[in-house]
């Protein structure tokens, strides 16, 4: 069994073990010791043995298996202070010091209990911080330095929470000199945190061009718009980490035939519900209209987006492939121009082609070709209207 005793200090876990152990005792120990890591960012622990008889095996196994779960977490412990006069238990102690280097592990004898409590109640030393936050109103702005540690990622979690909080999707700005290293902890915060991105609007880092190749693998997985600039572009920065432009808009048309929509930036599972929710309400008909989308394509396109799109494609094949005639794509992303060549093959009914930003007119031509010109007729914006309102309303939202 084991019992809590009265801690010397607020970021010490003070615990006394007697008779035999059991894994029950060691499930319990465990809570005690999480729920401490919830009121302070870093910890010291005594375990008082001098009453301990004997220590299940199983027991054993469940401390070494929490032990190596929480490998990532070993940054938050700097020292642990053990009390036994058992010469085994001695040298457990001395094997969990080798294995655990990164935490101060010291045995004392009974006679030394205090000297033990004097140890652990030391003030702990916490790494300098690695960021500074700037709120500027309509971001916050982050200068960090040259290495990042799990505390770091602990602190900016709760800013971006309590940002959330008071102002919604948060937009940062996150500025340094150099590619800062990853200390102790980074990684396994990181990983724990994860769905903290979800609260992120925009984030724009400016950096070295080190940073770049690692934003772009990022833009793969993350619904977060993520960019990298310069240092000479901030200016830029500011600009795009503050657009409140959709990033969805349908364009007006000189044509009640077709149908004009523009994705800018980063395509996220987002722009593929939009589209769809702007183009399916004017497909009435056997090639009813012709689509032009205008993708410039900036910042990538995640995974779960081209999930979507086959889903999605999928799910209404007939009534695209019944009502859309004609789809000319207009982007500069090769990815893209492959991607509409290969869709062209697989889908014959409707006929798709790319075509560059500066091609934009033999593209609408190419749209214009087999339908009979409407003559006399100014511009209209019905069609970009009824469909702008279907963006109002998307499935799913971010800006």
């Amino acid at each position: 069994m084991f019992t809590p005793l009265k801690a010397p200090a607020s970021h010490v876990v003070a615990i006394a073990f007697e008779g035999e152990v059991t894994p029950q005792d060691v499930e319990a120990v465990v809570e005690t010791v999480e729920e401490a890591l919830e009121r302070s960012e870093r910890l010291n622990l005594l375990f008082d043995l001098t009453a301990l008889k004997s220590v299940k095996p199983s027991a054993v196994i469940k401390d070494l298996a929490f032990s190596l779960r929480n490998l990532g977490r070993l940054y938050r412990f700097q020292q642990m202070a053990v009390i036994t006069d058992n010469e085994s238990l001695s040298k457990a102690v001395e094997w969990e010091d080798w294995l655990f280097r990164s935490i101060a592990i010291k045995r004392f004898s009974s006679g030394e209990r205090d000297h033990a409590l004097s140890w652990v109640e030391q003030k702990l030393d916490l790494p300098d911080p690695g960021f500074s936050p700037q709120d500027e109103g309509d971001y916050l702005r982050l200068l960090f330095s040259k290495e990042l540690t799990g505390y770091d990622v602990l602190r900016l979690s709760d800013l971006i929470r309590e940002r959330y909080e008071e102002h919604g999707p948060v937009r940062i700005l996150a500025q340094t000199d150099v590619a800062p290293r990853y200390g102790q902890g980074v990684l396994y915060e990181k990983l724990r945190q994860f769905k903290l991105v979800t609260l992120i609007a925009r984030c724009a880092v400016v950096g070295p061009a080190s940073l770049t190749s690692q934003i772009t693998a990022f833009n793969t997985v993350l619904n977060t718009r993520l960019k990298h600039f310069p240092a000479e572009r901030l200016e830029d920065a500011i600009a795009w980490v503050t657009d409140t432009s959709p990033s969805v808009e349908v364009l007006p048309t000189d044509s009640e035939g077709r149908f004009a929509l523009r994705i800018s930036g980063k395509i996220t599972s987002v722009e593929v519900e939009s589209f769809y929710a702007a183009l399916l309400p004017h497909l009435e008909g056997d090639d009813s209209i012709d689509v032009l989308v205008e993708v410039p394509y900036q910042d990538g396109i995640t995974l779960k987006a081209i999930y979507k799109m086959v889903k999605l494609g999928i799910k209404h094949y007939t009534q695209v492939t019944k009502g859309v005639r004609r789809l000319a794509i207009i982007t500069d992303s090769r990815f893209l121009s492959k991607a509409t060549e290969v869709e062209n093959l697989l889908i014959p009914s409707v006929e798709e082609r790319p075509f560059t930003f500066n091609q934009r007119d033999i593209a609408i031509a190419w749209l214009n070709e087999g339908r009979q010109p409407e003559l006399g007729e100014a511009p209209t914006r019905a069609l970009h209207d009824e469909a702008q309102g279907a963006l109002s309303h998307p499935t799913g939202t971010h800006s």
